[in-house]
């Protein structure tokens, strides 16, 4: 949590929640006296989340720390991918195309992306030319990468894939 806050601890050095004597909560009654939860850190706050699922008979021990574990390493990574598309450096991603032939007289193009952002195919016989777009114009990419089959001609064909924030 540093990397978000520059601290791993709540602001003040310490978080609270006051639970008041005898509410009702969504499955049971609350607790007889007021109580003050108290948590040094966001992890300590997390853990008791965790524990409290135990308790409650709604977790088995081995979901619980599977799932803080794994909830943090992917907070940890979309924060890091996050802090890219914030400051600009997403963009500075190299586009890499891969051609192989996966049957006679045909090739498959698979151009690896970001999501969000505007991917179109453009070709040319001859690199002294400029390279044409693609009748297919410009796709948005989501999750994978941007997979596509051409027929392999006697005639020498080179390929680029050119990414926009924008169509």
């Amino acid at each position: 949590m540093t990397a978000i806050t520059g601290s791993a601890f709540f602001p003040g050095g310490l978080g609270t929640y006051t639970a008041p004597a005898n509410t009702t909560l969504t499955f049971e009654k609350g607790p007889s006296q007021t109580i003050q939860l108290q948590w040094g850190t966001y992890y300590d706050a997390a853990d008791q989340a965790g524990l409290s699922r135990l308790w409650g008979g709604i977790h088995v021990s081995l979901d619980d720390l599977t799932g803080r574990r794994t909830g943090s390493q992917c907070g940890q990574a979309v924060w890091a991918l996050a802090r890219q598309y914030f400051d600009g450096s997403i963009a500075q991603s190299p586009v890499a195309l891969v051609i192989r032939s996966p049957s006679a007289g045909q090739c498959e193009l698979r151009c690896n992306t970001i999501r969000g952002f505007y991917y179109k195919l453009q070709t040319t016989r001859d690199l002294s030319d400029a390279f044409t777009d693609d009748a297919s114009g410009f796709v948005q990419a989501l999750n994978s990468p941007i997979l596509r089959t051409d027929t392999i001609s006697e005639q020498k064909k080179f390929y680029h894939y050119m990414r926009a924030l924008m169509p």
